[in-house]
């Protein structure tokens, strides 16, 4: 791994604690879990997330942390979402939004016994999903990504719950 990429991996969790222990509005804070799959590499992946910042009460910044495991990769991803709710929109209790993700994703890589090997990259995706308040303080939301730089998976689709 090159001293610029193992540098930037290094600085993604001090990123996102300092988006998280931005002051901002009320509604914030809140964690969650998400978990799906992804096409190229073909992978299930777990996580978590945090609603961290409001710009507006419908742009909202959400760190998370996820890890992929399957195609024999192991992926480890650290992104910041800023997503626009169109809150407007009200599809029988489900709120539309869209957006896009800036991260660092790490591949370490099993090549069945010719060599192991890893690399860290700049990831970019284009996001958009639906959410669904289901109890105070809980969303539950469905969510689908596109990746748009060579670091990030090509497609992500998954299901997360706040509490």
């Amino acid at each position: 791994m090159l001293p610029s990429a193992r540098s930037a991996f290094l600085a993604a969790p001090l990123l996102l604690l300092a988006l998280a222990t931005t002051p901002a509005t009320a509604e914030l804070g809140s964690y969650g879990v998400r978990g799906g799959i992804s096409l190229t590499p073909d992978q299930f992946f777990i996580g978590a997330h945090m609603r961290a910042y409001e710009f507006t009460p419908e742009v909202a910044v959400r760190p998370n942390v996820e890890v992929g495991f399957g195609d024999d990769l192991t992926l480890i991803g650290f992104g910041a979402a800023v997503d626009y709710a169109f809150k407007q929109a009200n599809w029988n209790g489900y709120t539309p939004y869209a957006g896009g993700e800036l991260g660092i994703m790490r591949w370490s890589w099993d090549n069945n016994g010719l060599g192991d090997g890893s690399d860290s990259g700049l990831a970019l995706s284009g996001l958009g999903g639906v959410r669904k308040a289901i109890a105070s303080g809980r969303d539950l939301c469905f969510e689908l990504k596109v990746g748009l730089s060579d670091h990030a998976p090509d497609f992500k689709i998954f299901a997360g719950i706040d509490f």
